[in-house]
């Protein structure tokens, strides 16, 4: 239904040439450098493995494209993870994470899982280190939308709330 629905959008504001596919995330049926741009919105939070999401996005793209990623991320934590002694790339990794975090931070953490049924999450400065391990990704920047997203985010929950 989702695909149906963004072609009637789509159509409805005379863009006409919009596809739209349903496939796994983690393991796209495209051919290797095939995009100008890849563009990621709210997706990267419901993903189970954090690293194979980006080095798919990463794969599809041609050289010298634009990855784009709009997702809900938790504070950063290196340094915690790597004063615990743990390894940096699990920073990628499902609730070996959260080393540093307040247990109240936690449980809002455990509740964003539990409502929105996401895996988990990771921080965006993470997905900036996921995508320089890949090795296929250049002139990496990040930027924070946190404050910037909060009123439309509070429409969406109190839209939700009214008509679920």
């Amino acid at each position: 239904k989702q695909v149906e629905r963004a072609t009637q959008l789509a159509k409805g504001q005379d863009v006409p040439n919009a596809k739209f596919e349903l496939m796994d995330a983690l393991n796209m049926e495209y051919p290797d450098n095939s995009f100008d741009m890849v563009w990621a919105c709210e997706s990267g939070e419901h993903m189970p493995d954090k690293t194979k999401y980006v080095n798919e996005m990463l794969r599809v793209l041609k050289p010298g494209g634009r990855l784009i990623i709009a997702t809900w991320c938790q504070r950063d934590n290196l340094d915690a993870l790597k004063a615990s002694g743990a390894s940096e790339e699990a920073m990628a990794n499902a609730y070996e994470n959260l080393v540093g975090f307040t247990d109240e931070e936690k449980s809002r953490l455990d509740f964003l899982y539990r409502e929105w049924a996401h895996p988990y999450f990771i921080s965006y400065e993470e997905y900036a280190r996921v995508c320089e391990r890949s090795g296929m990704a250049t002139d990496i920047t990040t930027d924070d939308w946190a404050q910037q997203t909060i009123p439309s985010w509070r429409h969406s929950v109190w839209a939700g709330v009214y008509d679920p």
